[in-house]
Protein backbone atom coordinates (compact mmCIF):
# COMPACT_ATOMS: atom_id res chain seq x y z
CA UNK A 1 0.00 0.00 0.00
CA UNK A 2 1.02 3.81 -0.22
CA UNK A 3 -0.32 7.11 0.57
CA UNK A 4 0.20 10.56 -0.12
CA UNK A 5 -0.16 12.80 2.65
CA UNK A 6 0.32 16.36 3.33
CA UNK A 7 1.74 17.82 6.21
CA UNK A 8 0.72 21.39 6.96
CA UNK A 9 2.89 23.18 9.39
CA UNK A 10 2.66 26.77 11.34
CA UNK A 11 6.22 28.23 11.11
CA UNK A 12 5.84 31.51 13.41
CA UNK A 13 8.74 33.89 14.08
CA UNK A 14 9.08 36.72 16.65
CA UNK A 15 6.36 35.36 18.52
CA UNK A 16 6.18 35.60 22.63
CA UNK A 17 5.49 31.65 23.98
CA UNK A 18 4.71 30.67 27.70
CA UNK A 19 4.70 27.03 28.99
CA UNK A 20 1.17 25.63 29.28
CA UNK A 21 1.63 25.15 32.76
CA UNK A 22 1.82 28.93 33.54
CA UNK A 23 -2.03 29.42 31.71
CA UNK A 24 -2.92 26.44 33.73
CA UNK A 25 -1.59 28.48 36.91
CA UNK A 26 -4.22 29.84 39.35
CA UNK A 27 -3.34 30.63 43.01
CA UNK A 28 -5.01 28.99 45.32
CA UNK A 29 -4.51 27.07 48.54
CA UNK A 30 -2.58 26.68 50.24
CA UNK A 31 0.04 27.84 48.43
CA UNK A 32 -1.98 31.62 49.00
CA UNK A 33 -1.61 32.64 52.79
CA UNK A 34 -4.07 34.54 54.23
CA UNK A 35 -1.82 37.92 53.92
CA UNK A 36 -1.58 37.45 49.88
CA UNK A 37 -3.56 39.65 47.86
CA UNK A 38 -5.08 38.22 44.96
CA UNK A 39 -5.84 40.86 42.24
CA UNK A 40 -7.89 38.80 39.49
CA UNK A 41 -9.03 39.91 36.57
CA UNK A 42 -11.95 38.96 33.95
CA UNK A 43 -10.52 36.54 31.63
CA UNK A 44 -10.61 33.69 29.93
CA UNK A 45 -7.11 33.21 29.12
CA UNK A 46 -4.67 34.71 32.00
CA UNK A 47 -1.59 34.84 33.49
CA UNK A 48 -0.21 35.55 36.96
CA UNK A 49 2.64 37.60 38.43
CA UNK A 50 3.58 38.31 41.85
CA UNK A 51 5.14 40.87 43.46
CA UNK A 52 5.84 40.74 47.44
CA UNK A 53 2.29 39.17 48.62
CA UNK A 54 0.56 40.23 45.82
CA UNK A 55 -0.47 37.62 42.81
CA UNK A 56 -1.68 39.74 39.82
CA UNK A 57 -3.57 38.23 36.91
CA UNK A 58 -2.90 39.54 32.99
CA UNK A 59 -5.38 38.97 30.66
CA UNK A 60 -3.57 37.51 27.16
CA UNK A 61 -4.46 36.09 23.84
CA UNK A 62 -3.41 32.92 23.18
CA UNK A 63 -2.17 31.59 19.52
CA UNK A 64 -0.92 28.67 18.69
CA UNK A 65 0.44 25.57 20.63
CA UNK A 66 2.52 22.97 19.99
CA UNK A 67 1.29 21.18 23.20
CA UNK A 68 4.09 22.13 25.55
CA UNK A 69 4.37 26.00 25.07
CA UNK A 70 1.53 28.33 23.68
CA UNK A 71 1.87 31.83 21.72
CA UNK A 72 0.55 34.80 24.11
CA UNK A 73 0.22 38.07 22.86
CA UNK A 74 -1.01 41.09 25.22
CA UNK A 75 1.82 40.70 27.60
CA UNK A 76 5.42 42.19 27.49
CA UNK A 77 8.35 40.39 26.76
CA UNK A 78 10.80 39.86 29.63
CA UNK A 79 7.77 39.59 32.37
CA UNK A 80 8.43 37.37 34.79
CA UNK A 81 4.84 35.13 35.05
CA UNK A 82 4.00 32.29 37.38
CA UNK A 83 4.34 28.71 36.04
CA UNK A 84 3.20 26.70 38.98
CA UNK A 85 3.60 26.80 42.83
CA UNK A 86 5.26 24.70 45.47
CA UNK A 87 4.60 24.23 49.35
CA UNK A 88 7.12 24.11 51.98
CA UNK A 89 7.39 24.70 55.88
CA UNK A 90 9.67 27.90 55.32
CA UNK A 91 7.89 29.24 52.36
CA UNK A 92 5.67 29.48 49.21
CA UNK A 93 8.04 28.78 46.38
CA UNK A 94 6.54 30.25 43.24
CA UNK A 95 9.18 29.38 40.20
CA UNK A 96 8.90 31.94 37.17
CA UNK A 97 9.07 31.73 33.71
CA UNK A 98 10.31 34.17 31.81
CA UNK A 99 8.73 34.93 28.33
CA UNK A 100 10.94 34.96 25.56
CA UNK A 101 10.49 35.87 21.99
CA UNK A 102 11.34 33.55 19.71
CA UNK A 103 13.69 34.46 16.85
CA UNK A 104 15.30 32.84 13.97
CA UNK A 105 14.38 30.51 11.42
CA UNK A 106 13.60 27.76 13.66
CA UNK A 107 9.92 27.20 14.35
CA UNK A 108 9.28 27.91 18.00
CA UNK A 109 7.04 25.00 17.62
CA UNK A 110 9.22 22.31 16.20
CA UNK A 111 12.70 21.24 18.31
CA UNK A 112 15.51 21.50 17.28
CA UNK A 113 18.17 19.22 16.63
CA UNK A 114 19.28 17.20 19.31
CA UNK A 115 22.76 18.56 20.54
CA UNK A 116 25.91 16.71 19.23
CA UNK A 117 23.30 15.64 16.22
CA UNK A 118 22.93 16.97 12.96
Amino acid sequence: MTANVTIFIVDKQNVLCVSNKALKFSPRPPFVSPEDVINDCDAKDKLWVREENTFTAKAVTVGSTNGTITEVSGIAEGTVVIEEASFNSDAISAPPFEMQQRNGSSSPFMPGPLPGKR
